[in-house]
């Protein structure tokens, strides 16, 4: 790894000039290398440890930079800032641990550095040489370290000052300038010559800083400087201060004055050090440690020396050290997590130094928190439990013959199901995880004999978390911990623990839904069921009462997965009826909605029989939610969506259970009028499962009875038909194609036929031709002309509102709707009659596949994914032996025409690359169809609407278009292509004209038509200028066609027969661009004013100079007077009327005809 780092390192030669360079004392001329040297270390931000090569010459040749520079009797700032700021770059992308290791440090450094220093603080600008400061405090912090005396390096005097400037730069800065400040004075109070700053310093810390009348930043460069000194200093120099520094801890913490997450985090470090100062390090014998192998083995040798026994605490100690575990216990509650897990490393470190008796108090404090559960603040409590006991176990404090041990892992399994409900949310997701690091550090710290007989408590604990817990992190940190087990404990302990890691691994698991319904219940077999019925539990008591929606329809599908593996018939005999009792009571609407959820499951698997005595419960639970008036408001939304799908369940699963007597059929009546009037709610997530289970109950309740499916079908007709409000409408038509014996099916087919093609409202013409999918292929092939008709309607609908492109929803659902239609007619019709169509049917279908092609162009990358699928699945479908010789013969061109690209025809299987949401790829291929003469129309308007509409396809449109046109071996297929574009001009194509003015002036930037005859070209130029008329106000219209305009007159530059005095293109051009000049809308007058002058500066540039009394010179002449004028005259500022009037001298100047308004006739 060390050989391929120098390579790693692209801007080593870049890194090594501007090194070079900072030799150049003058800073201004340097601040070009100097911002580059930043530049490139910046691009290291993400792997720095690629800098490793150069850091120890690069920070050798800045420090002696800036020692040459330092030594002068007056030095430079602006020059030693130019190092200064080179190094802070290496310290910001590297970190300053790594490069303070590579800084000198030798006696004759600090002799210099102290001093300057001193120098620097009195005169430097705080805020515009930070950098500066910042590199001589860090250095400091290591040259401060020399193990020589101070007073033989330094006179008294230099030390005092460079000791009261870092004092002041303390209190007075935040951030790097603290850091380093707090690194240099806590190395120097760690030295033993520096008593008299200790004495001064910390007193000076305690008495100021950590006052109740200063504001936060002091307090906290107070607690850090402290913090780090009591870190750094040995024992015997800081003891002397504990009591006081301790007491003015107290204070603010009673005062409750450091409530910010700075000064507790800092204060949860401070105390732990005060409490390790009065606890000496010795060997922890008692401690438990895992049997591991070593040298002495064998040899009689424990390999533990014999301690001596430690010295007991006085009684002031003592009862410093109390207040001090007192105070880290708090800490493990508070609010911010970063102070909880300083405090669980600091009753882990204190705990580790004291007799076991003691200790074990320690631990059972800890425990204690487990019991708060019921707090307001007890997912604090538990997080910060579980974390003090992760770090407890690490270090072997919690002894496996103690009653504690035991208590270990009842408090990991509380903590890994906790989940507290908050307002509509909930929280403990980070409790569960760390109880998963938890269970890992257990699983690394003990014996296998030792955890055997919790295996099972590990088990229940962890498989629900790490397979159906909501947040991803915490079901991987669970299979982490369950991992360890496995790997550190044996399989024995943990049987088929191999396969369970194996199904729940870290990338498995990122699935939810794969979690829930794929690897669940196949981890529900292992160990011979074991795991059965820690993840029932889960699945019925938490996850189906789950805040989350989504978890608690995920939770009810799991739990249907798991009657396969029910051996015991658990969910059967416990689980239904619990659900049943739940499902109709009172109180939080989740019990209610995942009781009702998991009863529609549960209702589809195991049917009437499994339902037994409860299925007439089961049946009228929407009719006692309805008489209890549970079903309104806000919140019994959800509880009508899954009342509707426990009717579907129901329906499918245990049809007869509404069959069974009198009061069966009444609540099957019920249920249908039920879903009626949800279906003319007018809530768009409701007609779906409505519609799903109005069509189980058709299918498996009332299917043989005619009279009854007479009703039904009326009552949808009229929803449909006589509905006030189309938000009415909508459900009735998702619904209509339900009622599959109904003797009015083929009344039905015309109905929606009707709405999908005239009614106003896209919703209702979606689900209609969602709705037609369910009709039966017999009724269809009765009407399958119409049907298709239909279809084209749909496939060409294009309306838009203020959400967009709606229209896109109705192409989208006619060619999933055509597709399926078309298959299962053709399929019925293959014993009957040959499956061939008539003519007819031909023209319809060629106009199908026609409307298809046109949406595998689409500007939106979703419709031409599925007009993709639907193109492949035609061209399965449509062959010769089911059409006439004309109609195979075009899907044979399709397939092979699209297989050229991919080396495979698109509806083969193996073809399964081919994406045509893929905009930078699918255009180059679909240029291949418009040689196929019955799909060049509406594959050139695809190429239309996605090319010149603004978007990521619009460049890959364009392109591909240009490149057909330019390889098109004949004039006549150019010259068919741009009349095509020129026909959707028209106003017959109102949404495509403003798209085909683009995609011509993008084709005439590509130079695609410059092959093109003179006459095409002036087609385009009127066109053009007709493509406006009467629709001045049109801005994006007008701009798009001055663009057109501009380019074809730039294009006509480079042909000789370029003249304003004939009607050739550039003319053309230019008389369409001065009509603009002088319109009403400012704007314009100010593009078209800015193409002219384009144009006009390429013709003078093209023609260059002349010989005067030449033609060519007057004409040139002329051009240089009307840039000019075009140039100074202010456009946008005239009124109609002196633009006209400049716009008429500039058309007289240039000889080409002035523009005529034209008179309305009265």
């Amino acid at each position: 790894m060390a050989q391929c780092r120098p390579s790693l390192l692209t801007h080593r030669a870049q890194l090594d000039a501007a090194l070079d360079a900072f030799s150049i004392l003058d800073e201004s001329a340097v601040q070009p290398q100097l911002v580059a040297y930043e530049a490139a270390v910046d691009h290291y931000l993400e792997l720095p440890a690629l800098l490793e090569p150069i850091l120890p010459t690069h920070i050798s040749a800045l420090c002696a930079l800036i020692e040459r520079l330092l030594d002068v009797q007056h030095p430079s700032l602006p020059s030693l800032y130019v190092p200064s700021r080179a190094l802070y770059a290496l310290v910001k992308v590297r970190g300053v641990k790594n490069v303070i290791s590579h800084f000198p440090h030798q006696v004759h450094h600090i002799r210099n550095l102290v001093p300057r220093f001193s120098y620097v603080e009195a005169r430097a600008d705080v805020a515009s040489f930070w950098k500066l400061r910042y590199i001589l405090l860090v250095w400091l912090s290591v040259a401060i370290r020399v193990p020589f005396p101070l007073h033989s390096i330094l006179e008294p005097a230099q030390l005092d000052n460079a000791v009261n400037h870092a004092r002041d730069a303390l209190v007075a800065s935040s951030g790097p300038i603290e850091n380093a400040a707090v690194s240099f004075l806590s190395r120097l109070l760690a030295r033993p010559d520096a008593s008299h700053h200790r004495d001064t310093l910390i007193s000076w810390a305690v008495s100021h800083t950590l006052s109740d009348q200063l504001h936060g930043p002091v307090r906290s460069a107070g607690l850090s400087f402290l913090a780090a000194t009591f870190k750094h200093a040995p024992r015997q120099f800081t003891y002397p201060y504990l009591s006081s520094v301790l007491s003015a801890v107290d204070a603010l913490v009673q005062d409750d004055i450091a409530a910010s997450t700075i000064d507790a985090h800092l204060i949860a470090k401070l105390t732990q050090r005060l409490a390790l100062t009065f606890l000496p390090p010795q060997p922890l014998v008692w401690r438990y440690v895992r049997q591991t192998r070593n040298l002495f083995s064998g040899t009689g040798h424990t390999g533990t020396l014999d301690p001596s026994p430690a010295a007991p605490l006085s009684a002031t100690d003592a009862q410093s050290l109390e207040l001090v575990i007192d105070l880290l216990l708090s800490a493990l509650r508070h609010r911010d997590t970063v102070v909880r897990w300083s405090a669980a490393k600091g009753v882990a470190r204190i705990t580790a130094r004291l007799p076991p008796a003691l200790a074990a108090d320690v631990v059972a404090s800890v425990m204690q928190l487990f019991d708060q559960r019921a707090e307001a603040r007890a997912d604090a409590a538990l997080h910060g439990a579980c974390l003090a006991l992760a770090e407890l176990v690490r270090r072997g404090l919690i002894l496996p013959h103690h009653d504690l041990f035991k208590r270990a892992f009842d408090a990991v399994s509380t903590a890994a199901c906790f989940d507290m409900r908050r307002g509509a949310n909930s929280v403990g997701s980070y409790v569960r995880d760390a109880a998963c690091y938890a269970v890992w550090a257990i699983a690394r710290a003990y014996d296998k004999a030792h955890v055997e007989l919790f295996a099972h408590v590990i088990c229940d604990a962890m498989i629900p978390v790490a397979l159906l817990d909501r947040e991803v992190n915490c079901r991987r940190a669970a299979a982490a911990a369950l991992q360890e087990c496995v790997g550190r404990l044996s399989e024995q302990l943990f049987e088929d623990g191999i396969q369970l890691i194996t199904l729940a691994d870290y990338f498995s698991l990122g699935d939810r839904n794969a979690a829930y319904l794929e690897i669940a219940p196949n981890v529900a077999c292992l160990a011979g069921f074991k795991h059965f019925n820690c993840i029932l539990q889960e699945l019925w008591q938490r996850k189906l009462v789950h805040w989350d929606t989504s978890i608690r329809a995920l939770s009810a599908k799991a739990l249907a997965r798991l009657v396969d593996v029910d051996r015991r018939g658990v969910i059967v005999k416990d689980v239904i009826p619990h659900l049943v009792e739940l499902a109709t009571q009172r109180g939080d609407m989740v019990y209610r909605h995942g009781s009702i959820l998991g009863l529609a499951e549960l209702s589809l698997i195991v049917g009437r029989k499994g339902l037994a005595s409860l299925s007439t419960d089961v049946r009228r639970i929407p009719q006692l939610l309805e008489e209890k008036k549970l079903l309104t408001g806000r919140t019994g939304d959800n509880t009508r969506i899954a009342c509707c799908q426990l009717i579907e369940g129901l329906a499918r699963g245990a049809g007869d259970v509404f069959l069974a007597d009198k009061d069966a059929r009444t609540d099957a009546e019920y249920s249908l009028t039920f879903l009626q009037r949800i279906l003319g709610c007018g809530k768009e997530n409701m007609y779906a499962p409505a519609a799903n289970a109005y069509s189980a109950l058709c299918d498996n309740v009332i299917a043989n009875d005619v009279e009854w499916h007479m009703k039904v079908t009326n009552k949808i007709l009229d929803g449909i038909s006589h509905s006030e409000y189309c938000e009415s409408q909508r459900g009735f038509a998702l619904a209509a194609g339900v009622c599959g014996n109904s003797p009015r099916l083929d009344y039905v087919v015309q109905v929606l036929c009707i709405e999908l093609t005239r009614n106003a409202d896209v919703e209702v013409r979606r689900n209609a031709a969602i709705s037609l999918r369910r009709i039966p292929e017999h009724i269809l092939s009765g009407r399958f002309t119409a049907v298709l008709t239909a279809m084209q309607c749909g496939m060409t609908d294009f309306a838009k509102d203020e959400r967009g492109d709606v229209g896109s929803w109705v192409r989208e659902a006619s060619m999933k709707t055509v597709v399926e239609i078309v298959e299962r007619v053709l399929k019925m019709r293959g014993s009957d009659k040959g499956g061939r169509l008539d003519d007819k049917e031909e023209v319809e279908v060629l106009g199908v596949i026609q409307c298809v092609a046109e949406q595998c162009c689409s500007r939106i990358d979703r419709t031409r994914g599925v007009a993709g699928s639907s193109m492949k699945a035609l061209c399965q479908v449509f062959t010769p032996s089911v059409m006439i010789e004309s109609l195979s013969k075009v899907c044979s061109l399709i397939n092979s025409t699209l297989s050229v690209p991919f080396e495979q025809k698109i509806c083969d299987e193996d073809s399964r690359d081919v994406d045509f949401r893929e905009a930078r790829t699918i255009f180059s291929y679909m240029k291949n169809t418009l040689d196929i003469p019955e799909l060049f129309e509406p594959v050139v308007r695809g190429f239309v609407a996605a090319g010149g509409t603004p978007g990521q396809q619009s460049k890959p449109a364009s392109k591909a278009l240009g490149d057909f046109i330019a390889d098109a071996k004949e004039m006549n297929a150019k010259t068919r292509t741009v009349t095509s574009i020129l026909r959707l001009i028209d106003d017959k194509h109102p949404r495509l004209t403003i798209p085909a003015l683009n995609l011509l002036g993008t084709l005439l930037k590509q130079d695609a038509l410059i092959d093109l005859e003179q006459t095409a070209l002036l087609s385009i130029a009127r066109s053009t200028k007709r493509s406006w008329r009467q629709k001045l106000g049109d801005v994006k219209r007008v701009i798009a066609a001055i663009n057109v305009l501009s380019e074809l007159a730039s294009l006509s530059i480079t042909d000789d027969s370029f003249d304003f005095r004939k009607g050739t293109l550039g003319r053309e051009c230019l008389e369409g661009l001065s009509i603009l000049l002088g319109g009403p809308i400012p704007r314009l007058r100010r593009i078209s004013a800015e193409a002219i002058y384009l144009v006009l500066l390429e013709f003078d540039a093209d023609t260059g100079p002349a010989e005067e009394g030449d033609r060519e010179h007057d004409v040139s002449a002329k051009v240089q007077e009307a840039l000019a004028m075009v140039s100074e005259t202010g456009w946008e500022q005239l009124d109609v009327t002196g633009a006209r009037e400049r716009r008429n001298v500039l058309c007289q100047l240039l000889g080409i005809r002035i523009p005529v308004p034209i008179r309305k006739q009265p």
